[in-house]
């Protein structure tokens, strides 16, 4: 089931599919579809924090009735603002050269993530990243090889910060990094 966008929003056009969860609306809008309730309160927060660091983001548009998203049998529908450019090459590519000029702190619940490098070469992007919460600290390397603007294959390695377990420093294998 698809919303009457003009219903809901108050925005005239049709949803025009573009993936199975997102439709293009009259060139300018989103609608994005999401399983669960905690998956839209993430996509709130997540677009806030970024907005507050300065990361140009789509605004969610409310409803009529000031809700922030919709919920549905089938999940949640968000409706956003279209930003400009190609789906992940050019707004990723933007949006993540301005993180490596000034990193953003992105806050997602109880863990926060710190973007601290980004690689371009050919369709493949590189993403190193460090991850923590009060609980714990990790490094993540991100590969996203990319086709048609999407992302193909996402492959990550996640590195503990913790101390090295006892048996590499029984054999005396590797040694901390500062």
């Amino acid at each position: 089931m698809l919303l009457d966008i003009k219903a809901y929003w108050g925005i005239q056009g049709e949803p025009v599919a573009a993936t199975p969860t997102t439709w293009d609306v009259a060139g300018k809008y989103i609608l994005k579809l999401v399983k669960t309730e905690d998956n839209a309160q993430s996509n709130v927060r997540l677009s806030a924090a970024l907005r507050a660091d300065g990361v140009p983001v789509s605004h969610i548009l409310p409803l009529k009735d000031g809700r922030v998203y919709m919920v549905t049998q089938e999940g949640c529908y968000l409706l956003m603002e279209r930003l400009g450019g190609s789906h992940v090459r050019e707004v990723f590519s933007r949006t993540m050269q301005k993180l490596l000029i000034r990193p953003a702190l992105l806050l997602q619940r109880s863990t926060a993530h710190l973007v601290e490098r980004i690689e371009h070469i050919g369709n493949i992007i590189i993403t190193a990243a460090h991850v923590w919460s009060k609980e714990s600290s990790f490094h993540v390397t991100s590969f996203f090889e990319m086709l048609d603007n999407r992302i193909k294959v996402l492959d990550e390695y996640w590195g503990d910060d913790d101390t090295a377990p006892q048996w590499r420093i029984d054999k005396n294998i590797g040694k901390p990094i500062r």
